[in-house]
């Protein structure tokens, strides 16, 4: 800074270390000194306004304040638009995390603020899950194909099929994902989306093809042989083949408990102690906060109220 004090990529490192450090006064006295080389610089607004987030001592106040600061130079740099989106983003992330407890419409309604202020980042990452969560399937298709407008990935296409599918269009999605498949022969995903859509249709036979497609392209892919040992018990029986893939998900994953509860599938008529066990390990090792396993614990729960009394 002393050799060149108009560098201003130099008070991007101060914003950031005044952050790390909580040091207000040098992050007030950069940030000054940078917008005063150039007052429309997009980066120094946004390193600001990450500095005063809540998590690092800040405050939506302050992030607002930055913001609208921001818009006041628009005329100059058009993108500045979008700065007030930052504060609305981090609001709908407390309501929709890996980490916390859910509230998909209050999220949904945060993220539909935020994109009145253009295309951003967070609207099109997340509105889309926030809008299926909250069961609105039609605005997470709307949403999830100008996230695929702007970022072009391949996992939005298999997102829009699913929410094409609740919709009520299962042939749509199937489209879409017969289109991708054969541009990426081996995108696993778009065949289980596929392989499911198949199944529900009343095709066990190709959705066993698909979920066998997939462990040829990943051996050790747990869902592909979670589904196929299943429709090898039901729809398509195949009892030994079934067998063969729970054998090698309990060898690779001892902990894996649909695993343990597809192997009870498999020998609760034949084994009233092999069953015990199976769904008592399911029970164990079950997820309350999975929603098919949170479905599936009362029955297995069930069964073993059975065991029970037949043991009496």
């Amino acid at each position: 800074m002393r050799r060149e004090p108009r560098l201003i990529a130099a008070y991007h490192g101060l914003l950031q270390v005044a952050q790390m450090t909580g040091d207000e006064e040098l992050l007030t006295s950069s940030a000054e000194a940078a917008l005063e080389l150039d007052s429309a610089d997009q980066w120094i607004y946004d390193d600001w306004i990450d500095a005063v987030m809540p998590q690092w001592g800040g405050s939506i106040e302050a992030m607002d304040a930055v913001a609208h600061r921001a818009v006041s130079h628009v005329s100059r740099n058009p993108l500045l638009a979008r700065t007030p989106a930052r504060s609305l983003c981090y609001q709908a992330k407390q309501y929709y995390c890996a980490t916390c407890k859910n509230d998909f419409p209050q999220a949904l309604a945060l993220y539909r603020k935020a994109a009145e202020f253009g295309p951003v980042a967070c609207f099109l990452t997340y509105a889309p899950g926030a809008a299926a969560g909250s069961g609105d399937y039609g605005d997470a298709v709307r949403y999830e194909s100008q996230t695929y407008r702007f970022f072009g990935k391949t996992d939005d296409i298999v997102y829009r099929a699913d929410y094409l599918s609740q919709i009520g269009h299962a042939d749509w999605a199937r489209e879409d994902l017969a289109r991708m498949i054969a541009e990426y022969p081996k995108y696993t995903s778009a065949l289980e989306h596929l392989a499911y859509l198949d199944e529900h249709a009343g095709n066990p036979q190709a959705a066993a093809k698909g979920y066998a497609r997939i462990i040829e392209i990943d051996a050790n892919h747990e869902r592909a042989k979670l589904e196929l040992s299943r429709l090898y018990m039901s729809s398509v029986p195949a009892r030994d083949k079934a067998k063969a893939l729970i054998e090698e998900l309990l060898a690779r994953n001892p902990k894996l408990a649909r695993a343990w509860e597809n192997r009870a599938m498999l020998v609760c008529n034949e084994s009233d102690a092999q069953c015990r066990e199976s769904l008592e390990k399911f029970l164990e090792l079950a997820n309350p906060d999975d929603a098919y396993e949170k479905k599936e614990i009362p029955r297995a729960k069930a069964k073993l109220a059975e065991l029970g009394a037949l043991g009496h």
